[in-house]
């Protein structure tokens, strides 16, 4: 089973990022994984022919992937426009789409009270819209995260929790929906 991390964040100290590379080092141990490089690709032009090679890239990983995890930030009660652009490079040409049946989580990191909750229900309406089959339960919000990291290893024992249980989840799904024993 493989995973694809993807942070939607492209701030150097992004607690996404920082999220991302804690639930590759504490929850997939024993799992291949990638984390996606999203800060590289162009602004998504519909007529750009041919795809850059960092689309490329990007929908390779997708495509090789059974399960994406998603951390996004929350900028003006949304998601960041680098996310919104890697899925809508990754969805196109029309009939292509490197997302469609995909098994997702989203989570998210937020130095406000709500955790990015505004940012995961929008970013769950665009997932939706390119077929991606999403985790709904546990729903991961970790607030104030200036207070629960320490480096990239994330001290919130509730949080932690939620991680564990969703990627169960996720693997869940995965088998049944994929019939794999």
């Amino acid at each position: 089973m493989k995973f694809l991390l993807i942070s939607g964040s492209l701030r150097k100290d992004s607690y996404n990022t920082r999220l991302v590379n804690h639930v590759a080092k504490q929850w997939l141990n024993g799992y291949e994984y990638e984390i996606a490089d999203i800060s590289k690709l162009p602004i998504y032009v519909e007529d750009t022919d041919p795809l850059p090679d960092t689309v490329r890239k990007l929908k390779e990983q997708i495509k090789s992937a059974d399960i994406i995890i998603f951390s996004t930030p929350e900028y003006n009660w949304s998601t960041s426009s680098a996310l919104k652009n890697a899925i809508d490079w990754a969805s196109r040409p029309p009939g292509d789409s490197a997302w469609k049946g995909k098994i997702a989580i989203i989570m998210s990191a937020s130095t406000g009270m709500l955790g990015g909750a505004r940012a995961q229900y929008h970013l769950r309406q665009i997932l939706s819209s390119v077929d991606v089959i999403l985790v709904t339960k546990p729903e991961i919000f970790v607030s104030f995260a200036q207070d629960k990291f320490q480096g990239d290893e994330l001290k919130d024992e509730l949080a932690n929790k939620l991680i564990k249980n969703a990627i169960d989840n996720a693997i869940k799904l995965y088998r049944i929906h994929y019939k794999e024993a």
